[in-house]
């Protein structure tokens, strides 16, 4: 029999890596302090910042924006809009020119647009560009507060002025640190004390989460500094890294106070701790990181760096757990075995003991036709709404009502329209066509474009220094969000500038923020059966290696297709329908982020396998030891009910804090998230999965006997370490 090293041989690793770490406690402490010292040193001298900007090689947009940097290096640039609303501008012209500038006396502008060709004509909103010399990400703050303190001093109770456009998008991104990860981290207190009855195993637990996360946002940041990171992978690695960071280290505690409380000593708890549970927990941080590199068939770099950052969190949580963790429970000694609460006592939990998840299984258990016919008919309800799925990328008009660049949004949208808010820049390439004939190739386009019925006007084409390419603006009647506005840029890079190409030999790239977020959501869902079937398929090769079964890493997949497909169609409820929509602080309805979907399916496939092994892994010992399957159940999902309950919750109440945040974006991630944990413990671990292994009975094991042979043998949690432990004690 072939063996891994995620059996016997990493069984045996793991010993002795805890014995070890628990022997060397201090220096082990001090290396990690200076690690996150360090780190934390370095990010805040030489670290970058996240952003919002995508890209995408290869795509048009992302072609003629690099095409457009090259030959209008000034509209390469950033800008943010100036959006200015009165009763009557014309009362006002002497502030607003005033507000010009001195916006163009600000370092680090390199120009202001005329406010008196943005004039809407109601007379009431205008808006005119500021241009600044550095992309989005990387517009100073101070260069920012000089603007705020400009447009600060030009409002008045009769001048409204608004900032909006990218820069502004930018600047009021919300960072990860604030209430949303506090309250989590609350909850995840009150749950550990209540698990363990004691302040001590709490502490330690939640420590050695908090230096992980420090860890993993700190090399962030540094990374940031050489490529674009997008704000989104900043504030996954926060969320994944506290839940997995405390659901591994619960693991571990868990078993090592087992340990101690059965009268073993120090050293050898801590050893064996590591050998069983922490190898679930390197089988469980292994699966969550496969599932994040298979985002990596996407293509979008943005969508790579956010997997690497979710899956570096992950494997930092997992370091920590095993060498961190060790050391201070080394340090602590006997002290954790004892409960520090009234009221609260130790036990050590075995499958054969009578519990509230025994009891609940041995329901389940007896009636499994009908515990999976109701399980299943509820996540279908749930994720009827999933049907109705819209995706895009979230707009200013999706922003809190509260911020300025919202509030542009709104001045825009009221005084010339939706479609101002998502114009479609054509960039006209006509390179080596002659000046009489250049100017009349964009007249054409101009003419045709225009004809469209979703086309409300084009803004006059401004050529370059160098007369080969000239910039034209199509407005939509519609937003950036909507269907409509998707088709029409369809329609004009498929039917109308085709043929204006053509005749004239040149080339027409239609860009700007509104076509590129198309572009990357049209990848994103084109892909998107892609990822699925690469993380399906990695996923049900793993578990095959770890319970020697077929059926159950299929019913696992099934499961966990389930819940993810009753929580988006949750968040399509919520965000989409606006059913509750206002109890999360959200105004009105917007489309779905575009990369929830993906992104979200990848991350929850991953983090359903740490309770999808923890169960398993209890259920087949008992059917390795009995050969009943349907008591193994019983006695396997009885025995993990508690650890399962009070992680999930934990999990569950981290990314539900993130409903707090001022994002609709965060909002959305986290809902999707905190649901699907949710239902996956509770719906899908304790009923879909005992039902459906007592109605299949003896065949939830059964593998073909050449396959068997071939195999290698995974030992997850180290039962043979264990078995020959107790032969040779």
């Amino acid at each position: 029999m072939i063996e891994l090293i995620a059996g016997p041989v990493m069984s045996r690793l793991l010993y002795r890596m805890g014995r070890w770490s628990a022997a060397h406690g201090k220096p082990v402490l001090v290396a990690w302090v200076v690690v996150v010292v360090l780190l934390g040193v370095l990010s805040r001298a030489v670290g970058g910042h996240v952003t919002d900007q995508f890209e995408l090689p290869g795509a048009e947009s992302q072609v003629a924006a690099d095409l457009l940097e090259e030959r209008f290096p000034a509209v390469g640039r950033s800008s943010t809009m100036v959006v200015v609303a009165a009763d009557d501008l014309r009362a006002h012209a002497g502030e607003v020119s005033a507000l010009a500038a001195g916006l163009d006396g600000v370092a680090g502008v390199v120009s202001v647009g005329d406010p008196r060709r943005g004039m809407a004509p109601s007379g009431t909103v205008l808006q005119f560009p500021v241009r600044f010399d550095k992309p989005a990400e990387q517009v100073e703050v101070e260069t920012w507060d000089r603007v705020l303190a400009v447009v600060d001093a030009a409002r008045s109770p009769a001048l409204q002025v608004e900032l909006g456009g990218e820069v502004a998008n930018e600047m009021a991104r919300t960072g990860p640190a604030g209430t949303s990860e506090l309250i989590g981290v609350a909850v995840a207190v009150v749950v550990l004390i209540l698990v363990f009855g004691s302040f001590l195993a709490m502490g330690l637990t939640l420590l050695t989460a908090l230096i992980g996360v420090g860890v993993s946002l700190a090399t962030i940041l540094l990374v940031a500094a050489a490529i674009n990171v997008p704000t989104t992978a900043e504030i996954l690695a926060l969320m994944l890294g506290i839940a997995v960071g405390i659901d591994y280290a619960l693991f571990i505690m868990s078993r090592h106070r087992e340990n101690l409380v059965a009268g073993m000593d120090v050293p050898e708890s801590i050893g064996r701790s590591l050998a069983t549970a922490g190898g679930a927990v390197v089988f469980a941080g292994s699966t969550v990181v496969i599932a994040m590199l298979g985002l990596i068939v996407v293509g979008t770099p943005s969508i790579t760096t956010m997997a690497l950052a979710v899956a570096f969190a992950v494997i930092v949580a997992v370091v920590v757990a095993l060498t961190l963790l060790p050391a201070l429970l080394g340090l602590a000694g006997r002290r954790l075995a004892a409960p520090t609460l009234p009221g609260l006592r130790n036990r050590r939990p075995r499958a054969r003991d009578e519990n509230l998840g025994t009891r609940w299984t041995t329901w389940v258990a007896r009636r499994p036709w009908l515990s999976f016919g109701m399980a299943l008919v509820a996540m279908l309800v749930m994720a009827v709404p999933l049907l109705d799925l819209e995706t895009a990328f979230p707009s200013a008009g999706s922003a809190p009502e509260e911020t300025t660049h919202r509030r542009a949004h709104d001045l825009i949208t009221e005084g010339f329209g939706p479609g101002f808010n998502g114009p479609l820049l054509m960039v006209v390439d006509h390179s080596g066509l002659p000046a009489a004939d250049a100017s009349a190739a964009v007249s054409d386009i101009g003419s045709v474009v225009r004809a469209d019925p979703n086309v409300g006007f084009i803004v006059p084409g401004a050529s370059n220094p160098a007369g080969n390419t000239t910039l034209m603006q199509a407005i939509p009647l519609t937003g950036p969000a909507d269907a409509a506005t998707k088709d029409l840029l369809e329609r004009m890079r498929g039917e109308i500038l085709p043929a204006v190409e053509s005749s004239y030999g040149i080339e027409v790239y239609v860009t700007g923020p509104t076509a590129l977020d198309i572009d990357v959501t049209k990848q994103l869902t084109d892909r998107l059966p892609w990822v699925m079937t690469v993380v399906i398929g990695l996923i049900f090769v793993v578990l095959m290696l770890a319970f020697r079964s077929l059926l159950v890493p299929l019913k696992a997949a099934v499961g966990i297709l389930l819940s993810i497909g009753a929580a988006l169609g949750i968040v399509v409820a919520v965000f989409q329908w606006g059913w509750g929509a206002s109890l999360l602080g959200v105004d009105g309805t917007m489309p779905i982020i575009s990369f929830l979907p993906v992104m979200s399916f990848a991350i929850l496939f991953g983090l359903s396998m740490d309770y999808e092994v923890f169960i398993l892994s209890r259920v087949r010992e008992e059917w390795l030891r009995t050969g009943d399957a349907r008591d193994s159940v019983i006695k396997g999902v009885g025995a993990t009910a508690r650890v399962i309950t009070a992680a999930a919750a934990i999990m569950t109440a981290v990314f539900a804090g993130f409903l707090l945040g001022d994002q609709p974006v965060v909002k959305m991630i986290g809902l999707a998230l905190a649901v699907a944990v949710l239902l996956d413990a509770t719906v899908i671990r304790l009923i879909l999965v005992p039902s459906t292994m007592v109605m299949f009975n003896r065949a939830n094991w059964w593998l073909p006997a050449w396959l068997d042979r071939i195999l290698p043998n995974v030992d997850i949690e180290g039962e043979q370490l264990l078995d020959e432990s107790e032969a040779t004690g």
